[in-house]
């Protein structure tokens, strides 16, 4: 009905194309994608189904509109840390990471950057900068936000537990437990190393 009412609101689309996928009517769904993409003509409505795009896991078909985006708006925060996002889930972390590193220089209080970047470099095993990321990050934590550190640390943690660095691993165990202090996981590992 939304269509109907108005043909060209591209983000309709894109929620038209998630739902038929949903569905299982694939070959729809695509039509829809491709629907919304060509109607996306603002920053802020390739943006919004940018996001559609990515919920669903496309993450390589999102890319194209957030390039244009950033033609249109070359600081633009949320797509320079989109495209961060997307380039992170095909593998091309230097990539990922230039995009990160300017959505940081344009917004530096951006957890969602530091956690992104982050994820890059513990993708890489670079373990020490993957922390150092992670503590940045947790200056702008939300309440929420402090879980998915603390499985962040977690992670730094175990690679640091396998290159057999005891005291990095307990330091980011103790880190990730401050951060969410329930997580029952994080205190075995932290005896582990007492």
């Amino acid at each position: 009905r939304s269509i109907q009412l108005e043909p060209d609101f591209a983000p309709a689309h894109a929620h038209l194309a998630r739902l038929l996928r949903k569905k299982g009517k694939t070959a729809a769904s695509s039509a829809s994608y491709n629907d919304a993409m060509a109607r996306a003509t603002e920053v802020g409505t390739k943006l919004l189904v940018a996001d559609v795009m990515q919920s669903e896991g496309k993450f390589k078909e999102s890319v194209q509109l957030l390039q244009q985006a950033l033609a249109a708006d070359p600081r633009n925060p949320t797509a320079l840390t989109m495209l961060g996002r997307a380039m992170t889930t095909q593998g091309s972390f230097a990539e990922a990471e230039r995009y990160l590193k300017k959505s940081i220089e344009v917004s530096s209080s951006s957890f969602v950057s530091y956690s992104l970047l982050a994820a890059v470099f513990i993708r890489q095993e670079k373990l020490e900068t993957a922390e150092n990321y992670l503590i940045q990050a947790a200056r702008y934590a939300s309440v929420f936000d402090k879980r998915l550190l603390a499985t962040q640390f977690e992670t730094v943690g175990d690679g640091y537990a396998k290159a057999g660095k005891s005291a990095a691993a307990a330091r980011s165990y103790r880190q990730g437990s401050a951060l969410d202090p329930d997580r029952e996981t994080l205190a075995g590992k932290m005896a582990k190393f007492r």
